[in-house]
């Protein structure tokens, strides 16, 4: 979603979201995410974008975790 493909990533965590049989609370939201931009593209949210989904090959997905560090002098 941060290189601003969102139709993409709204199918990718769809996809994902069903892979995971509707188990995890991190995909849900961040497909809830995806297609609330898709719905209206000025659409910001804070602090949800903490998640990556990655393409291992076909069909194979993993789920990264992504941390921030606080501002500068900080971390």
């Amino acid at each position: 979603m941060e290189k601003g493909q969102i139709a993409e990533a709204a199918r990718i965590f769809r996809l994902a979201y069903g892979l995971d049989n509707a188990n995890s609370d991190r995909i849900r939201e961040n497909l809830r995410l995806a297609l609330a931009k898709l719905e209206n593209p000025g659409y910001t949210a804070t602090d949800n974008d903490d998640l990556s989904l990655v393409r291992r090959g076909a069909g194979d997905y993993l789920l990264l975790t992504t941390y921030r560090t606080g501002g500068a002098g900080t971390g």
